[in-house]
């Protein structure tokens, strides 16, 4: 409950006002800050931050995703409605009498990146991505970095040289920014 709680001093009058709430699995917990922000705003300029999560809650009113321009961070975003996506909806149909969920784009981008990272480098391909060019596919981009570990290397083990290019991992770093509008979640151009 946010009834004790006053968010007037953290709203200023003539500036955007932030507020990043990176909780994902209480709905009730949003809607509680939702409805207090939206009965504390007043005239002021606000902006929400949240989870992925929220794109699938069914519990908050859309006029308060709106009224409070809440945007949420996602790793993916299908554009239904682009060349691209309808032919492959099209022929995934076609092919398997349903329509494709974003799991079939993303399985379709993932196969087609992947393809053409082995066509171009060879089976080297793993030691490239790094430094690869971003691939755009229907179902979101790929931008790899270095994940480096957490511990530094140990100067007593030898090298340095060595330790500071090894890397844990690669992540795809990159990250849609999705604003609620017209009762839909859509990428901020």
């Amino acid at each position: 409950s946010f009834d004790k709680i006053d968010l007037r001093p953290y709203l200023r009058p003539g500036r955007k006002n932030v507020f990043i709430l990176p909780t994902w699995t209480s709905q009730t917990y949003v809607m509680a800050f939702l409805q207090k922000l939206r009965s504390s705003k007043g005239s002021a300029d606000v902006e929400v931050y949240g989870m992925p999560q929220w794109k699938s809650f069914t519990s908050i009113e859309p006029e308060y995703f709106s009224e409070l321009n809440v945007h949420i961070s996602s790793a993916y975003y299908v554009d239904r409605d682009s060349p691209e996506a309808r032919a492959f909806r099209q022929a995934f149909y076609e092919a398997y009498g349903t329509i494709p969920d974003d799991d079939a784009y993303n399985g379709f981008d993932v196969t087609l990146f992947t393809g053409r990272m082995l066509k171009r480098y060879g089976l080297s391909f793993p030691q490239r991505l790094a430094a690869a060019e971003p691939f755009a596919g229907m179902h979101g981009k790929f931008q790899f970095a270095k994940v480096f570990a957490t511990t530094p290397p140990d100067p007593l083990a030898g090298n340095l040289g060595d330790q500071l290019d090894r890397y844990d991992y690669l992540e795809n770093i990159f990250v849609h920014i999705l604003r609620y509008e017209n009762y839909q979640f859509v990428p901020v151009n």
